[in-house]
């Protein structure tokens, strides 16, 4: 174990320059994100990254996370947004899904990522609203979602949520765990 995490940090080095870089990894998977300036890491038991504003910790009204599911095959970003948005039409009964126009011009087809992605944005009936970005990888299907429990705030911390989203570098990885003697 010692020497996966010696293995894993030099691989880092490469990756990461900034203090604000955050590593998420998976079996197949390796991405940074920068934080947003204001926003803080709040710690979570199922999410390696997950932030909210620096303002709000104690009870955050908004959050944001990444987080990247392996496949053995190679995923479709549509059929999984389709399949993601039927789960949530029939969980919440009432909630309105959009499609949301983003560009990132760091997600292209080359390396790991294919250059494909898409966003949509949740309406609730409670008045929140959620927008999630699936990026599609050879094995990987990388999604950040900011939510924003005032729905009416939505637009004041949608410019942290593109500043993330613009920051992800996403890298195959192949993590496997070496047993000690």
């Amino acid at each position: 174990m010692k020497y996966l995490l010696l293995a894993l940090a030099c691989c880092l080095a490469g990756f990461s320059t900034f203090a604000q870089e955050n590593m998420i990894y998976g079996k197949r998977h390796l991405i940074t994100v920068e934080t947003p300036t204001d926003w803080v890491q709040m710690q979570h038991a199922q999410l390696p990254y997950m932030i909210v504003p620096a303002d709000t910790k104690s009870q955050p009204a908004a959050y944001m996370y990444v987080f990247g599911m392996d496949y053995p095959t190679s995923p479709d970003v549509e059929a999984w947004m389709k399949s993601n948005t039927e789960a949530l039409e029939k969980a919440v009964k009432g909630a309105t899904i959009k499609p949301l126009d983003v560009t990132l011009d760091n997600i292209r087809p080359e390396g790991y990522t294919t250059g494909r992605y898409k966003a949509v944005l949740y309406i609730y009936p409670n008045g929140k609203k959620e927008v999630l970005l699936a990026i599609e990888c050879k094995h990987t299907i990388v999604t950040i979602v900011c939510s924003v429990t005032d729905g009416t705030l939505f637009e004041q911390y949608l410019p942290a949520f593109t500043a993330a989203a613009g920051s992800l570098q996403i890298s195959e990885a192949e993590i496997t765990t070496v047993e000690e003697n």
